[in-house]
């Protein structure tokens, strides 16, 4: 088992990518808006992804192995690259993306954060379904792996 650690953190439109385990380094002050981020235990903080708009739910794909953001301003769902970079639209015209996650096939599920909210799969081949209406105000979601 490898000894680095590696923790994602959504901030202010920004994702960071906490790492432990290489050498210690002083800590990290990231660029404007942002407040100077400060880590400890051997942490570092680097910019792994950024222009994010109100990024909320996050989650691992389990295919592709990338991270996977609900972006709430925008009615996006984004995926990030393996090793960083620019977030790529996955999904588009939702109204307040908040809460996501993954089954094991692939298949994302999103909540929208309303009075009326939808509970919304996008398979693994593209195709969207609403699987449930009228939640008020869901936060979060998760699959269970059984």
């Amino acid at each position: 088992m490898s000894s680095l650690t590696r923790i994602f953190v959504l901030t202010a439109g920004v994702l960071l990518l906490l790492t432990a385990g290489l050498s210690a380094a002083a800590p990290t002050a990231v660029g404007d808006p942002l407040p100077r981020v400060v880590c400890s235990g051997g942490y570092t903080a680097t910019i792994f992804a950024e222009g994010l708009s109100s990024p909320d739910g996050l989650a691992f794909d389990p295919i592709s192995g990338q991270l996977t953001v609900a972006e709430e301003s925008a009615g996006e769902v984004s995926q990030i690259p393996v090793g960083g970079g620019t977030p790529v639209t996955l999904m588009s015209g939702l109204t307040a993306p908040e809460g996501i996650a993954y089954d094991g096939m692939g298949n994302l599920y999103v909540v929208e954060d309303t009075l009326n909210g939808r509970l919304v799969k996008y398979d693994s081949s593209g195709i969207t379904s609403t699987l449930a209406i009228s939640l008020t105000y869901p936060e979060g979601v998760t699959v269970g792996h059984d």
